[in-house]
This record gives structure tokens, sequence and C-alpha cells, in this order.
């Protein structure tokens, strides 16, 4: 019996997607029916036990079939496979919404493969922490936190808007960004970052020192070497999935490395300590914007007050497609 509810299938319950259904129940409660689905059915489940989701459902047609919005919590490489296997059981007006941190390719996989009465709009939040695995789900996970929005151009008004409240219904602060923008930035801001830590480690385990130098590895280098998954596919499809921009920061990089590396040859102390003050300085007022979200007194107008209660205009909605 189809739902008389709006229904939300929530694809990937792991860290992200549990916490969104965290965040819908707490907002909403049982007035939107929450459908999980995972690959690892045990994940799926550990996501229902925490009141993530109403259902598992261990078929992903049947998972998406009534759904009125589809939320993709996968990485991007798994994307156009689901897209393929879900797009001719999707129901008319269905809003499909991801949390990729890469938008372009996605985007170009819903408008090639998605039918015209279905709506895609991307998504990308932006967390901060060590948070990793489903153990780490919390409703407020999104809570103040950066949310890129780049919606395909194919995707109607309603839906830019509906995933918009549903950002808003996460805590969230939407932002709306140009998806070739979104993933030059990232490539430099986390895949480069990801490039640092596997080239480090590359450089110094395949070094004949690694044996004796690895005992002595300490804060900085666990630091630096930290991933934020476990899942070794996901780095390599990040790699060639923005490889144009990935190198572009490669290069941009080596360029700073080789200007660092001859003030060190140059043994001029004055000059490597300002270039560590400026950066340091750099990092600080990062975390301080961060913390606050106030980018230069732009991002805080983005932000929906209590009284607003986009929420409510989300559920709304969703029920009024549904009528």
């Amino acid at each position: 019996m189809a739902s008389t509810k709006p229904v939300i299938t929530i694809i990937g319950t792991g860290l992200i997607g549990t916490s969104i259904g965290l965040a819908i129940r707490r907002a909403r409660g049982d007035e939107i029916e929450l459908v999980g689905h995972d690959r690892d059915l045990g994940v799926a489940q550990a996501a229902k036990r925490m009141g993530a989701v109403h259902k598992v459902e261990r078929n992903l047609f049947s998972a998406c079939q009534q759904a009125d919005m589809v939320i993709m919590a996968i990485p991007a490489s798994g994307i156009k496979e689901t897209l393929e296997l879900i797009a001719n059981d999707l129901k008319e007006g269905c809003i499909i919404t991801d949390t990729a941190s890469l938008k372009v390719p996605v985007l170009k996989w819903a408008d090639q493969l998605l039918p015209d009465t279905v709506s895609f709009v991307g998504g990308d939040p932006i967390l901060f922490g060590d948070e990793a695995g489903i153990e780490s789900a919390k409703p407020d996970l999104f809570a103040k936190r950066l949310y890129c929005i780049t919606p395909s151009v194919k995707a109607s008004s309603d839906a830019v808007r509906l995933v918009t409240d549903l950002v808003a219904m996460l805590g969230a602060i939407p932002h709306y960004i140009d998806p070739y923008e979104h993933d030059g930035l990232i490539g430099g801001s986390e895949h480069l970052a990801d490039v640092v830590a596997v080239t480090l480690l590359g450089t110094l385990a395949s070094s004949g020192g690694w044996h004796d130098m690895r005992r002595v590895c300490g804060a900085t280098f666990d630091r630096v070497t930290c991933f934020s998954v476990n899942n070794v596919a996901e780095y390599r499809d990040r790699a060639l999935l923005n490889k144009e921009n990935l190198v572009r920061w490669i290069d941009a990089l080596q360029n700073e490395l080789f200007k660092f590396r001859t003030l060190i040859e140059q043994g001029n102390p004055d000059a490597i300590e300002q270039y560590y003050q400026q950066q340091m300085t750099a990092r600080t007022e990062w975390l301080e914007a961060f913390s606050t979200q106030n980018w230069d007194g732009v991002q805080k107008s983005d932000l929906p007050t209590a009284g607003e209660m986009m929420s409510q205009m989300f559920f709304g909605g969703l029920a009024g497609r549904r009528k």
C-alpha cells in the first residue's frame, strides 16, 4: 500500500545519510516516512535502530518507487550506476539530490539518465571534524555548516526550493554555487589535501629510513596523513573524476614547494619565519570564519531564522505535491 505521507528515501546510510535521517526525524517526527537503503544491509538496519529511518528496503527499486524525494548519500563514483538502475522506476515529480564532493560529473549523469519528469538538485555538505562511520551520526551534524546547492539546469524551481528547505531543516546554511566553481574549489581544499597525505606517506614509506623513521612519527605526521574514510576506491575516483582541477592544484603546490625549498636553501631565517607566520595567520582567520560562518559578512544572510520555519515549508511542499 502506498504511503499517505511524503516519502523520502535515503540511499546510503553511513555518517551523512543517517545524520540526515536523524535531523529530519527531529524536525518533523513521523510526518515524513523515511526509507533507508544501503548495499550493506547491516548498516541500513543499524540506521533504523538509531531512529534515522522508519523502515529498510533491501531492494533498491522498492526503496525508490514511491519516493517523493531520493537522497543519494553515497560517493560520486556510485551515483551513475545508481541513477541507471532507478531512472525508470521513479514516480513523476520525484526530486533527487546527492551529497557527493563532486558536482560536474554528477550533474552530467543526472541530465543524461533521468527522465524530464524528475528533477535533480546537487548538494554537498561541508563538514568539519573527525567524525567517520555511522556510529558518529547525529542530528546536528550539519548545524551551521555550509551546504552547497548546485541545481541541474533541468530542475524545476519547486525542486530547488524544496531541496533548499531540506538543507534548512538540517540546520545547515544553503549556499548556491556553480558546479564548475565548486569542483575547482573542492579540488584544492579537499582533493589536493588527499594527494598531500598520500604522497607524503609514499615519500617516507619508500625511503630507506622508513623502518626507523616510523618509530618517531608523532602528532604532526598523524594529522597530515589522516584520511577521512577507509575506502581507497573513493580516493581513486576523486582524483580521476576531478583530474583537470587536481592536476592544476598539484602544479600550484609544486611551485609553492619550490619557493619554500629556495628559502631553506638560501638559509634565510627571516623569510622562513615570515612565511610560516603568514600561513598560520591565514589558518587562524579561516578557523574563525568557519566557526561563525561569517565569510566577510556574506553568508549570514543565507541562514534562516528560527521564525522562518523553512522545514515547515518543506513538509507542506511535499504534502501538497502528493495531493
